[in-house]
């Protein structure tokens, strides 16, 4: 996101016709894609954290 926004403030303020690689749908949909991966990925985590302690717990008593 802060890539994106630098190039386009450089098109703005300067003649630099930067083109950011990619095409529109991944500089617009991409961060939206990366969260929803991440907060998939992270409740997976958090699962098998729970899952694992409490195994440790089962294990202490």
């Amino acid at each position: 996101m802060v890539v994106n926004l630098g190039v386009l403030l450089l098109n703005q303020v300067t003649r630099l016709d930067v083109t950011l690689l990619g095409g529109e749908f991944l500089w617009n949909f991409g961060p939206l894609i990366l969260m929803v991966v991440a907060g998939i990925g992270s409740g997976m985590l958090k699962k098998k954290y729970k899952q694992d302690r409490l195994k440790v717990n089962m294990l202490r008593n």
